[in-house]
C-alpha cells in the first residue's frame, strides 16, 4: 500500500513552517529599522486620518519635517493649515516657560489656536450654509 503522505514530506512541511514564524518574528522585532531604511526617503507622511462629520475628514501631514492639517470636505475645496511643531505633537505644548513669563507664553498659545481655528470655523460655517442637513441640530 502506498500512503498519501511521506515522513520526508512532513519533515520538509514542518521545517518550512518554522522557519516562516522565525522569519515574521524577526520582521515583528525589528519593524521599526526596517521601515526607517526602507521608507527613509519619503519627505510627505500622512500621521493621521480622521473623520470629523459625515462628510469632512481631517488629515495630519508631515512634509519635510513641517506639520500640516488638511480639511477636507465633499464639494469643497481643502483647507491646508499649517501647525507648529509643539502643537503637532501629541496635541501638547512641549515648551516649558519659566515662571514668570508664564502669562506670555499662555497668550501667544493662544493666540497661534485661534489662527489655527479660524480658518477651519470659515469653512465649516461655508459648508453648513451650502447645505443646511451638516448641522447639529437634528
Amino acid at each position: 500500500m502506498t500512503t498519501i503522505f511521506a515522513t520526508n514530506q512532513f519533515l520538509v512541511i514542518g521545517l518550512f513552517l518554522i522557519v516562516l514564524v522565525g522569519l515574521m518574528m524577526l520582521v515583528r522585532r525589528y519593524k521599526d529599522p526596517l521601515a526607517s531604511q526602507l521608507g527613509g526617503q519619503r519627505r510627505v507622511r500622512l500621521v493621521e486620518d480622521t473623520a470629523i462629520g459625515s462628510n469632512e475628514r481631517i488629515k495630519l501631514v508631515t512634509i519635510d519635517g513641517a506639520h500640516y492639517a488638511v480639511i477636507t470636505s465633499k464639494n469643497q475645496q481643502p483647507v491646508i493649515l499649517t501647525l507648529d511643531q509643539a502643537e503637532a505633537r501629541d496635541g501638547k505644548d512641549v515648551s516649558h516657560p519659566k515662571p514668570e513669563k508664564a502669562d506670555k507664553a499662555k497668550t501667544t498659545s493662544t493666540q497661534s489656536s485661534d489662527t489655527i481655528a479660524q480658518p477651519f470655523l470659515q469653512a465649516m460655517k461655508r459648508a453648513r450654509s451650502r447645505n443646511p442637513l451638516l448641522g447639529f441640530d437634528k
